[in-house]
């Protein structure tokens, strides 16, 4: 954490990784179906201690169906401002997240795949250095990849 507070660039990313790339497994689908508030809640906790405004949901392609559901929490969210502008009162601190489909590679549970591929880009690993807090979505540094 603490280099990505030492890092000069302003734009910061907060990316939650729900692709669920290991067969045969669904704790993505269960948390989303059943606690997709509390991952929303936990990526702006994330970015309020990192300094991000920017938000990523990597969602399953095969989970397109679990997309009208998400979009309605997180509309409830920015009207309960607990997303957007001076979130929860705090003045200047701003979030918001969107979703974006993932391509369903298992490759992409690495971070600078998982990356790569929300640049729309193919979702393959990245040479290092630079890592990705240094130089990661869109060539800013990033948060974390949850």
């Amino acid at each position: 954490m603490e280099a990505r507070r030492k890092a000069e660039d302003l734009q910061r990313f907060v990316i939650c990784n729900a692709d669920e790339g290991e067969p045969g497994t669904f704790k993505d689908r269960v948390l989303l179906t059943e606690r997709a508030d509390l991952i929303f809640e936990g990526m702006t906790i994330a970015a309020y201690a990192i300094g991000s405004n920017s938000g990523i949901l990597y969602l399953r392609a095969e989970y397109a169906y679990l997309l009208p559901f998400l979009e309605r929490v997180l509309t409830q969210r920015r009207k309960a401002g607990l997303l957007g502008k001076n979130i929860g009162g705090k003045k200047g601190f701003a979030f918001d997240i969107r979703i974006q489909s993932g391509a369903g590679a298992y490759i992409c549970g690495e971070e600078s795949a998982l990356i790569s591929s929300c640049e729309g880009l193919r979702g393959e690993p990245k040479t290092r250095p630079p890592f990705p807090v240094e130089k990661g979505f869109l060539g800013h540094p990033r948060s974390l990849t949850m």
